[in-house]
């Protein structure tokens, strides 16, 4: 994820583009096998991973945006497009 933070802020990409290339680089493969352990319902080891996600989403949200560390994260989230990591594993 840094290196393609370094790279959109070198190249100067738009936030838009900066969020294709970090959902398809860095949430594709944090997701990538969740299926096989993701419940809908609360355990405690499903609960920790899910926590996890989210914030590897709030890092993205602030990657895309720019913000900094105390923005509002339901700000960051919305200016960035990202779903919340529920959502993600239930889809």
């Amino acid at each position: 994820m840094g290196r393609i933070r370094r790279l959109t802020g070198q190249a100067g990409l738009c936030p838009g583009a900066c969020r294709k290339a970090l959902v398809a680089c860095v949430q594709a493969t944090a997701l990538y096998g969740t299926e096989l352990w993701w419940d809908d319902r609360e355990g405690a080891g499903v609960k920790n991973r899910r926590d996890e996600i989210q914030k590897l989403e709030n890092q993205l949200g602030r990657a895309v945006t720019g913000n900094f560390r105390t923005t509002n994260l339901g700000v960051v989230m919305a200016e960035s497009g990202l779903r919340p990591a529920e959502f993600l594993l239930n889809n």
